[in-house]
């Protein structure tokens, strides 16, 4: 199984760090108008650069139009010659307040999406690039409309295939549930599932035979003041900050560890404020969420830069 690290433009480039990163992007991280290779001296191994989608839904902003969406992600990858995944715009359903017709309304908007993302990918003859892939966001909330979604999205035909509207989700149940839904119809070679925060549903992942997840989880604790060790993997809070309360476990000082961010200044770690120690947490997250899937999972962490 792949892991991709969420990106977004406060995080540390975590291919600085790491040899074997792959990294999920989306257009309103970057800069409009600028290819990576404009942005960052170290490239990931591979790329998935998502639609944005969430983010202006989340903004109350209307959505652009796929064709523009296009336009970004493909100056994104201008000039870079890794492997890439670019998605169409889809339309996120939300867990809560979604009746019936919202619900059909938001899988139309991404299905026409995804027929419009597929007849520009063909027609500017994106097709050629062999390190460039497809893939096709599947929405629903249920069986059916999962299930429906699926249907479609593999007739007009992707290279991959992605489950969203799972990341707000607190039941690992309703989760499994709709990834077993969508591999009734979708292999797991195929299938990505967006946003997975939980360990316990990785590890199911890996089960289930899935081809890739991302997840935003090393920044996000690092932004609440927790800190990931592994073997066995857990979660501490900082003892002196306003929020430790709210972990069963907290430290005052590090532990051994062999991050690059430890064997430099593992003091960091503890310092409450500023980017500094927020991305310095988020990277050593990383390091210990990655090492915890390793021996269940194909996947690599080894300390590149210091």
């Amino acid at each position: 199984m792949k892991f991709y690290i969420s990106w977004s433009r406060c995080d540390p480039v975590y291919s600085y760090y790491f040899n074997s990163t792959n990294m999920l992007v989306s257009p309103t991280s970057l800069y409009k108008n600028k290819s990576i290779v404009d942005k960052w001296a170290y490239m990931p191994d591979s790329l998935m650069i998502d639609s944005g989608s969430f983010f202006y839904l989340s903004k109350n902003e209307d959505l652009p139009l796929q064709r523009e969406i296009l336009d970004q992600q493909i100056t994104i990858l201008k000039n870079i010659n890794i492997p890439a995944i670019i998605c169409h715009l889809d339309n996120p359903i939300s867990p809560s307040n979604y009746s019936h017709r919202k619900t059909f309304i938001a899988i139309e908007k991404t299905m026409g999406n995804a027929y419009e993302f597929k007849k520009l990918f063909d027609r500017r003859g994106l097709y050629k690039y062999k390190n460039l892939k497809t893939l096709g966001v599947i929405q629903g909330n249920n069986k059916s409309t999962i299930q429906h979604c699926a249907r479609e999205l593999k007739n007009i035909g992707f290279h991959y295939y992605g489950l969203g509207s799972v990341a707000p989700l607190y039941s690992s149940e309703e989760i499994i549930n709709r990834i077993k839904y969508v591999l009734e119809i979708i292999p797991g070679s195929k299938l990505h599932i967006f946003g997975i925060s939980r360990l316990d549903i990785m590890k199911n992942l890996i089960k289930l035979n899935v081809h890739s997840i991302d997840s935003s989880r090393p920044a996000m604790a690092a932004i609440y003041k927790g800190i990931f060790y592994s073997n066995p993997f857990r979660t501490y809070g900082i003892s002196k900050a306003e929020n430790s309360k709210s972990y069963s476990l907290t430290l005052k000082n590090p532990l051994d560890c062999d991050c690059p961010v430890c064997q430099k200044n593992p003091n960091l770690l503890f310092e409450l404020y500023g980017a500094k120690a927020v991305n310095a947490r988020a990277l050593h997250n990383y390091y210990h969420l990655t090492k915890s899937l390793l021996k269940q999972a194909n996947l690599e962490v080894i300390k590149k830069f210091v």
